[in-house]
């Protein structure tokens, strides 16, 4: 199965990336320094050229003082790029599998 990992840069996303190379699927791995998620073109661009067959998401943005300074770049990220993510998705017929933080 060909898995695309967003978020692989945090304790969620290592685990995950490595739980699914464990488990023998194709995992294509990306941190922040990768993809930028609240990059709607670049989501597109990541995404649908690979074809996956999964997309799982554990990119958020979780700096709760932050979010709280700076509301914009926290919808930015856990909205506008989750959708983004999603759009990416419908294109290709891969299921999203979304964690979302609880902050």
């Amino acid at each position: 199965m060909r898995v695309i990992l967003i978020g692989a840069g945090g304790q969620l996303g290592a685990d995950l990336e490595r739980e699914g190379r464990r488990r023998g699927h194709e995992v294509h791995a990306w941190g922040r320094d990768r993809l930028d998620i609240t990059d709607s073109g670049a989501v597109q661009r990541a995404i649908v050229p690979l074809q996956p067959d999964w997309v799982i998401n554990a990119a958020a943005y979780n700096d709760v003082a932050g979010a709280e300074k700076r509301p914009e770049d926290a919808l930015r990220a856990n909205a506008l790029g989750v959708r983004s993510i999603a759009q990416a998705c419908d294109a290709t017929r891969a299921t999203l599998l979304h964690y979302s933080t609880d902050y």
